[in-house]
């Protein structure tokens, strides 16, 4: 079971790390042409952009270094929330990216109760 856990949380710690530090780093939103009215990336999808990537290394980090293994939890934790909240965002616009949401916040649910209950942290 750590070898799962292990294999999910980078899994799931290098699409968020990816995803979010795309909307951290682009300049404008994909489709649009840097000269166009709504072009540039709004603050608070930079902010959550920043948010994901903090929460990616808040996944491997604290086990890897064992200092403070604990905040693994509360970065599963955390990112779930995020995904529930992408989640209704994705079906009230009725988009393609469900799915990919979905399967994020049960791998999040899954790091989360894994270390809750099959591998507990020190």
């Amino acid at each position: 079971m750590v070898i799962a856990l292990w294999i999910v949380r980078v899994v799931v710690a290098l699409v968020f790390f990816v995803i979010g530090g795309m909307k951290v780093i682009r300049r404008t939103r994909p489709g649009k042409k840097p000269g166009e009215a709504d072009a540039a990336i709004p603050v608070p999808m930079r902010l959550l952009g920043g948010a994901e990537v903090l929460g990616a290394l808040g996944l491997i980090l604290p086990v890897a270094t064992g200092i403070a293994p604990v905040l693994t939890i509360a970065a599963g934790v955390c990112l779930g929330i995020v995904m529930v909240g992408a989640s209704i965002l994705h079906l009230l616009h009725r988009d393609k990216l469900l799915a990919l949401t979905l399967t994020l916040l049960v791998l999040a649910v899954f790091i989360v109760i894994g270390h809750l209950v099959w591998v507990p942290l020190v």
